[in-house]
């Protein structure tokens, strides 16, 4: 959410940089055990913070927050992608 927040204030560098950095923290955790859906989400993380980059900020910004909110909706309901 905190991404988000700095897309939306226009804040691209800081945005990307806090997507890298939640990418790297669920790789780190991949080495505890594999898991296709920490890799995924580590994968989708680290993709959201090029693109923003690479000038899709608004994109990036707006995928964030749909992706939040179904993820959110899914969570606890026995979901499974």
């Amino acid at each position: 959410m905190r991404a988000e927040r700095a897309l939306r204030d226009g804040d691209v560098k800081t945005a990307a940089m806090m997507y890298r950095a939640a990418a790297s923290a669920l790789q780190a955790e991949l080495a505890y055990g594999d898991n296709d859906e920490l890799r995924s989400e580590a994968e989708l993380l680290a993709s959201l913070g090029a693109q923003a980059l690479g000038g899709d900020a608004s994109r990036v910004a707006k995928f964030s927050t749909s992706d939040r909110h179904y993820k959110s909706t899914k969570r606890g309901c026995g979901w499974t992608a």
